[in-house]
Order: structure tokens, then sequence, then C-alpha cells
């Protein structure tokens, strides 16, 4: 690709991952007590004034605000912006890997195909970033998080069999719906039978059966081969 295209599409990137971050971080917060991630607006806890779109702006706001609410002075976490700058950072590189690096040699084009598979795993990184925060604050990965993920990864399978990375690119329809339908049992079986197995030998519960949905989740997006990879580096010790 050309510099300015490579450029302008890496910005691009940037700005939709420092929004996703900044969405993120409401799902975070509202998921686990079962609150709409839509409405109502971003507001502060303590004096519940709706956050102003200049005091919402991901990773610089806080900066300029210095770290407080603007109205009532409440600290704001510095975690807001870590999460959303994980998630910019993460964006850029699943962008480096799936469009800038296969895209070395193609002079001024513009890379659909490999756009929408960015997308694709753009989306799998943001459904693992809410589950991980959620995970790490109250030990829980809600079924709100995994099973719309088994979804879109079944979905997307299905209407774009081509949108899975190698060696679970499909030509059909079909085959995209059963690589996914594969791989997410395969993901999910696997780790069940871990937990099953680590709670006979240890006499109590190995693991929560959300690892179980969040390893099925992973399996739809990716396919057997990978989610095989998944579970043998998410179960080992």
């Amino acid at each position: 690709m050309m510099w300015a295209v490579t450029l302008t599409l890496g910005l691009i990137v940037i700005a939709i991952g420092a929004t996703v971050g900044s969405f993120i971080n409401v799902c975070i917060y509202r998921i686990p007590w079962q609150k709409s991630v839509i409405w109502p607006a971003s507001h502060c806890p303590r004096c519940l004034e709706a956050i102003e779109p200049r005091d919402n702006v991901p990773m610089l706001s806080r900066l300029l605000l210095g770290g407080v609410c603007r109205r009532c002075g409440l600290p704001i976490s510095i975690r807001y912006s870590l999460v959303e700058l994980l998630t910019t950072c993460l964006f850029v590189l699943m962008y480096c890997v799936d469009v800038v690096i296969p895209n070395l040699d193609r002079y001024g084009s513009v890379p659909v195909d490999d756009l929408i598979r960015l997308a694709y795993d753009a989306t799998l990184i943001a459904f693992l970033i809410v589950a991980t925060f959620i995970d790490y604050d109250l030990t829980v990965i809600p079924d709100q998080i995994t099973i719309p993920g088994m979804v879109i990864g079944i979905v997307a399978g299905v209407w774009l069999p081509t949108i899975r990375s190698a060696p679970s690119h499909a030509i059909t329809h079909a085959d995209g719906f059963w690589f996914g339908m594969i791989g997410l049992l395969t993901g999910g079986g696997m780790t069940l039978a871990v937990r099953t197995l680590g709670s006979l030998a240890l006499r109590k519960e190995a693991m929560g059966f959300g690892d179980v949905t969040l390893m099925a989740m992973i399996g739809s997006f990716v396919g057997w081969q990978f989610s095989i990879l998944s579970c043998g580096n998410g179960t080992l010790p």
C-alpha cells in the first residue's frame, strides 16, 4: 500500500480503537450489574451529572481534567485510560498483522477483504478485554459477553467464509458454519473436560463455567485448530 493510505487507515484504526476502548469501560462497569450499556449516557457516580462530550475524549479528557470530575472533584480511575490505551494498541497491532504486512507488495490498493478481517479479529479482542477485566474484578465471566460472541463468530463465518485466518479459512458458507461450530465445540469441550477432571481431582470446582463458554466463543471465531492452542495455553499451570 502507499504510505499515505497506510497512515490514513492507521489513524482511523487508532480513533476506532480509542472509541471502542471507551465503550469497553462502560461494558466492564455495567454488564455485571445487568445495566444497559446504551442508556443512560455516561455520568459521574457521585454527582450523577452526565459527562459532557469534551470530558469524554478517550485517554485525553482525564489528563486535561487532572484526573477528577469537573463538577464534584471525584477522582477518575486511571484504569479507564489504560483500558482505552490497551484496546488502541491491540487494534493497531492487529492492523499491522491483518492489513499492513500482507499488503506490503500491493501498491496503491485498499485491501477491503483484509480490513473486514481486521474488524472481525478486533471484535474478538474487544470481547476478550471486557471478559478479562470483569473476571479480574469479580471472578466471573458473564454469559452476556460469551453468548453474543459465539453468535457473531458463527454468523460472520457463514456470511463471509474466508474471514477466518488459515487453517480455518473456509470457501463455502456451509464450511464457514461448520468450522465455527467445530471450533466452538472443541474450545468449550476441551475446557469442560479440564474443568470436570480438575474438579474431581481437587474435590472442588477447579474453574468456573464462564471459562468454558469463553473458550467456546474463542473457538467460534478462530476455528478448532487455534482453539486447541488457546485451550493448551489457557489451562496449563
